[in-house]
This record gives structure tokens, C-alpha cells and sequence, in this order.
């Protein structure tokens, strides 16, 4: 994880999220323009597709990039609290962190929690 290494990352980001959004929206641009577009001329349908297909795709590449961005970002003052901090706070940290995420994911009461509670019996019954 070096900052060459992770600016490649932000690059093919940008690249990667350009090119899917190009690869996404020109079919559907194409049909939709074809299917509901038939007061324009042809010239104009194929402008409106550039139009919808590169907005879309820059929408994408940005929003890839800005996540490799944030990723980035993350990774690095990761190390830094791990070069700073004593012993024990990258452990604390480090537990909070992993709790918090299973409670996102597993949601609050991920645990198996058992309630057993015996009904109470009536008197004259068997038990």
C-alpha cells in the first residue's frame, strides 16, 4: 500500500467507473431515445445519446473515484494511529471497529440469545 500504489487505485477508479458507466448507458440511451424520442431528428437522437451516455459515465467515474479516494484516505491514517498511539488504543480501536461492523451487518442482536422461560405450572398438573 504505497502512494504510488494507491493513486493507481484512483486512477483505475476513474478510468474503470468511466468506461462501465459508457458501457451501461449507451444501449439504454440508444433504445429509449429510439423508443420515445420520435419528434427529434436523427442527428438529435444520437446528440441526446452522447449527452445521457457521457453524463452517466462521468457520474460513475466520479463517484469510483471519490470511493478510492475515501478508501485511501482511510488505509493512511489507519497506519498513522498505529504508529502513534501506544500499544492499547490500536487494540481498542481495532475491537470497536470490528463490533461495530458486525452490528451493521448482523444488526444489533446478531448473538444467539436464548430465552427460555418455563411456563408456569398449574397446581394438580404434572410437571
Amino acid at each position: 500500500a504505497t502512494l504510488w500504489g494507491e493513486v493507481a487505485a484512483i486512477l483505475s477508479g476513474l478510468i474503470g467507473g468511466g468506461r462501465y458507466g459508457l458501457k451501461i448507458r449507451v444501449p439504454h440511451a440508444f433504445v429509449m431515445t429510439f423508443l420515445f424520442g420520435s419528434h427529434l431528428s436523427f442527428r438529435k437522437k444520437l446528440k441526446a445519446i452522447a449527452k445521457l451516455a457521457g453524463e452517466h459515465a462521468s457520474n460513475l467515474a466520479a463517484f469510483a473515484c471519490l470511493y478510492k479516494l475515501m478508501l485511501a484516505t482511510l488505509k493512511v491514517l489507519n497506519q498513522r494511529i498505529k504508529q502513534s498511539c501506544s500499544n492499547i488504543y490500536p487494540g481498542i480501536f481495532r475491537q470497536l471497529s470490528i463490533s461495530l461492523l458486525r452490528i451493521i451487518v448482523n444488526g444489533p442482536f446478531s448473538e444467539r440469545i436464548r430465552i427460555t422461560s418455563t411456563a408456569p405450572s398449574a397446581p394438580g398438573l404434572p410437571e
